[in-house]
């Protein structure tokens, strides 16, 4: 029976949706489509391209005013969902899904009609449509703020009226796609959160071969990273996270994928072209780190991270990765690109600095075997450290069990969420466990941390810090 009607469910979306009609309005609206892009449909729909397409070519552009934003709703229904709900921030998802259901219930122009027959009927899971044990179970998780974003915002949107009743199951649909779908960017100082109809369409690739750049006023455009031969799928990166974030939030879990735990953030923040966007918050508190006063990298220190080959998600927004696979937790290339932003802030020479990166990436070593500043090793090691702690504090015994509880589910999903957040649990243990041995280590060989000039010395190899500090 629940065969059956999730097959009527979806023969009922598929006839809805029509890439024809889609394709027809959008390009009547000002957007872009490639010749050649097309949908597939099945289990996990996407698009994809019947023709080539060379590398740093538009396949996509959606201009801002096809965009799904909390503009949709009166103002007086959004005092309405903040007073039902206890948002967090300012309560971006409560309003996209409010808009969502207000697009799918009387789309605004022919274009929506055409993007909303497109979005699934069926549940879709993700954190809006969790029980009781796996909200539980997600409390051990750094992540468990995206539940309660997601309960406050089912909960403010349940028994409104929007073009008509939500009912729970509404409230749900509308929340989950809001969730999965939404990409946020940032222009100057301010952030915005979207759905950009079609370009949702694309399924996650961590080797993409398409990025989403977004421009304030003008929109969401996918370019070709690389030559895209004909019959390829198109693929970007969501985001760089862990497995317990992407079933939260996009309800499947990447295969192979190497982050256990990544701090510092999981929105899909797609690069805006031109501006050099400022680091995020990161899971080392760099903005916080004794010297480093926070705001963009300089254009000589985002030069240095691209040519240490950092992540982007650490050159755009500072997202540090944890992996199982890595001795202490955190991967070694996050600790040496939070190294190079304070080493740099710490006044080691550039030349110095650049020298040590090359020497590091030549004999594929950590960069403290090249250049070194104690006291920046020690403020970093010491975030890392209470960032971890911070989260061991909910490794609660009845916590905990509730992980054993999710996996005893029949679900496959459930099992998968349950094997993800011991992932995150084992990673935070060895992250605490490893810094702290290297802090201890620190303190042995070194006395007193800042002894001797130690804030601005730096050491290079054969070198005592005072000789470097003379040098200086």
């Amino acid at each position: 029976l629940v065969i059956a009607r999730f097959a009527m469910k979806t023969a009922a979306v598929e006839s809805a949706c029509k890439w024809g009609n889609i394709v027809d309005s959008a390009l009547a609206s000002g957007a872009q489509v490639r010749e050649g892009v097309l949908m597939r449909d099945g289990l996990h729909r996407g698009l994809a391209t019947s023709l080539d397409v060379p590398q740093n070519e538009v396949v996509l552009h959606i201009p801002e005013s096809l965009m799904v934003t909390p503009k949709a709703v009166s103002r007086w229904k959004l005092r309405e969902l903040a007073a039902k709900a206890k948002l967090h921030g300012d309560g971006t998802l409560v309003k996209l899904s409010a808009a969502i259901l207000l697009y799918s219930r009387k789309p605004p122009s022919q274009f929506m009609a055409a993007w909303s027959g497109c979005i699934e009927n069926g549940p879709q899971w993700s954190a809006a449509y969790f029980d009781e044990v796996h909200n539980n179970a997600m409390k051990v998780s750094q992540d468990n703020f995206i539940v309660e974003d997601v309960k406050a915002a089912r909960e403010a949107l349940e028994n409104m009226d929007l073009q008509g009743h939500v009912s729970n199951n509404d409230a749900s649909w509308a929340v989950h796609n809001a969730l999965s779908r939404k990409v946020a960017f940032t222009a100057g100082k301010e952030t915005f959160t979207v759905v950009v109809p079609i370009i949702d369409l694309v399924n996650h690739d961590a080797v993409p071969n398409v990025q989403l750049s977004c421009r304030r006023k003008q929109g969401c455009s996918l370019i070709s990273t690389r030559r895209i031969a004909a019959g390829e799928e198109l693929r970007y990166t969501y985001t760089a996270a862990s497995n317990v974030t992407f079933l939260t939030t996009y309800g499947f879990a990447p295969g192979g994928n190497a982050v256990a735990m990544a701090l510092g953030g999981f929105e899909p923040f797609p690069r805006e072209e031109e501006q050099a966007l400022a680091l995020r918050d990161t899971a080392i508190s760099i903005r916080n780190s004794e010297g480093y006063q926070g705001g963009p990298p300089n254009e000589f220190d985002e030069f240095l991270l691209q040519r240490l080959a950092c992540p982007e998600a650490f050159i755009i927004h500072g997202r540090a990765t944890f992996s199982l696979s890595a001795s202490d937790g955190i991967d070694q290339k996050a600790l040496d690109c939070a190294r190079v932003l304070l080493y740099s802030d710490h006044g080691i020479p550039k030349d110095v600095l650049t020298k040590a990166i090359d020497d590091a990436l030549a004999e594929e070593k950590s960069l403290d075997k090249f250049v070194s500043s104690p006291m920046t090793d020690a403020a970093v090691f010491r975030e890392v450290k209470e960032d971890c702690e911070k989260f061991a504090k909910e490794f609660k015994k009845y916590r905990l069990k509730s992980i054993d509880r999710l996996i005893k589910h029949a679900s496959p999903f459930s099992q998968a969420l349950g094997s993800a957040l011991k992932a995150e649990v084992r990673v935070v243990r060895r992250c605490i466990n490893a810094f702290r041995q290297r802090l201890e280590a620190m303190q042995d060989s070194r006395g007193k941390l800042g002894h001797d000039h130690a804030d601005h010395a730096f050491m290079l190899p054969g070198n005592s810090p005072s000789e470097d500090y003379d040098e200086l």
